[in-house]
């Protein structure tokens, strides 16, 4: 037989009590669980790098050629046949590419401006279509060393503003520029002539003296004979 159950009914005041508890206790944990979000949220929002300001190169005309906003010389490359560069490796450690993602022009052409991709994923200024280029011996803004060379198989040329390369052969050296000087630089600093003008000598020989002339005497008087006439007349007796 069973055992009787007895149940204890709760006064209602006690009911009200005990939902009033739970009720706080989930409110407490909803606003701390919303307030640590928040926080967490604003935290990596303020802790984000800015992104880094684009760069981007000028490039410019200087003395009818092109030139980069410190007034380096500018190249292209000949055995470049597109506008994607060909100059790799040690070909770029002595010819550097120009390289920017963005170019702007002051006195140039805007429309001839442009980029392309390098093979190891820079991107490097080209104008009219040339891959650009500095040269490693210009050591000094408006140097052009590098003008007419045909290092790594092909020749290399300054560009005028319509694109073209300029094809002289003689290259420019800027003022201080440590470059071996021109020929012509050369020749003007030699002396046309070696040789001096010799100082005249004077004679060793003393000076022929004109002869002295004796001087003419004047003639003589011719004194006349003696008297022969005897004395007393000259009768003779």
């Amino acid at each position: 037989m069973r055992p009787a159950v007895r149940s204890f009914a709760l006064p209602a005041a006690a009911l009200v009590a005990v939902a009033g508890f739970a009720s706080a206790c989930g409110s407490a944990g909803t606003s701390n669980d919303t307030a640590d979000s928040g926080s967490s949220g604003s935290s990596g929002t303020s802790g984000s790098p800015a992104p880094a300001a684009a760069q981007q190169v000028t490039i410019k005309l200087a003395k009818g050629h092109l030139v980069d906003g410190a007034g380096r010389t500018l190249y292209l490359w000949v055995a470049d046949t597109g506008s994607a560069s060909t100059c790799n490796g040690a070909c770029a450690g002595v010819w550097p590419p120009v390289t920017s993602p963005a170019a702007a022009g002051s006195g140039v052409l805007a429309s001839a401006l442009g980029t392309s991709s390098r093979s190891d994923g820079s991107t490097q200024v080209t104008y009219d279509g040339h891959p650009l280029y500095y040269f490693e011996g210009d050591s000094t803004p408006g140097a052009a060393v590098g003008q007419g060379s045909d290092s790594f198989g092909a020749k290399w040329w300054e560009v005028t503003a319509a694109g073209a390369a300029i094809t002289s052969t003689a290259p420019k050296h800027a003022a201080g520029s440590s470059s071996t000087p021109t020929k012509a630089a050369s020749d003007a600093a030699t002396p046309t002539s070696t040789h001096t003008a010799k100082p005249s000598h004077p004679s060793t020989h003393a000076p022929t003296k004109a002869p002295t002339k004796a001087p003419s005497k004047a003639p003589s008087t011719p004194v006349p004979p003696p008297t022969s006439a005897p004395p007393g007349g000259g009768y003779g007796y």
